[in-house]
């Protein structure tokens, strides 16, 4: 009966990420400069699933910048994320709205890209002050 419950659940879960996925892609239908490079910063959702019966074990939101190599040294209080890594393989060249998923040691996760900031948005914001 739990296990039921847990599926429900789940599912219920996945239609709302998949509703949530298409509207997001239709912000960004007209424009692919939006493409997640090197130096963006990303948030999104990331899902932990069990590999027992694949039912969703955790939900995190998560903030990253994706690098080429890290070079935090803990100055920054962004995590970084290197391109290199499953999550980096994952998001690259990707939209807001679109998802990614990969298994580490048997635990599957999905990431679903919620809001992407561009390195170069950000230079011409400290530009302008």
């Amino acid at each position: 009966m739990e296990k039921d419950t847990l599926r429900e659940e789940t599912n219920e879960y996945k239609k709302y990420l998949l509703d949530i996925k298409e509207k997001l892609k239709e912000i960004n239908s007209e424009n692919n400069s939006n493409k997640i490079a090197i130096g963006d910063i990303v948030s999104g959702e990331l899902l932990t699933f069990s590999y027992i019966d694949d039912s969703i074990i955790s939900r995190e939101n998560i903030r990253f910048k994706l690098v080429n190599e890290s070079i935090n040294y803990n100055m920054n209080p962004i995590t970084e994320v290197q391109i290199n890594s499953p999550l980096g393989r994952g998001v690259i060249d990707k939209l807001i709205g679109d998802s990614c998923q990969y298994s580490i040691n048997g635990v599957t996760f999905m990431f679903l890209i919620k809001n992407v900031v561009k390195t170069s948005e950000l230079e011409e914001s400290f530009t302008r002050s």
